[in-house]
């Protein structure tokens, strides 16, 4: 089985090393990939591993945060949100604010949200601009 996560919050390889280390532990994981430029994490097993051993594994190493994504196309937008939760995505170009991954315009309430992430120093998941 091979399954994609969004992994939001990496800034260097050390982060990439920890993620991978702990989520390598995981009874039934035989192969985990881990993508500082994509933002993406994959996982090989025979059988599925249980979100929740994911996202325990990823909090151990670190503050991250890791959301399911369908394929490495849709990494850091999976179901149409940039992983870092909060807001949803509307269809149209990105104008003013944004994820960073382009093509799309957030809502008034996700542009209050970047700009609250922003004052804080960012959520993690990058390119938030108020």
């Amino acid at each position: 089985m091979h399954k994609t996560y969004t992994i939001n919050g990496m800034t260097c390889e050390h982060c990439v090393k920890a993620i991978t280390e702990e989520v390598s532990v995981i009874d039934g994981v035989d192969k985990v990939t881990v993508s500082l430029e994509s933002g993406s994490m994959t996982i090989d097993s025979a059988e599925e591993i249980p979100f929740g051993q994911v996202a325990d594994a990823v909090d151990e190493a670190g503050e991250y945060t890791v959301a399911e994504a369908a394929s490495l196309d849709t990494a850091g937008h999976p179901g149409g949100q940039c992983g870092c939760g909060g807001h949803g995505h509307g269809a149209q170009k990105a104008e003013e604010s944004g994820c960073g991954c382009g093509g799309h315009k957030h809502s008034d309430e996700a542009v209050a949200k970047h700009a609250q992430h922003a004052e804080k120093g960012g959520c993690g998941c990058g390119g938030h601009r108020a």
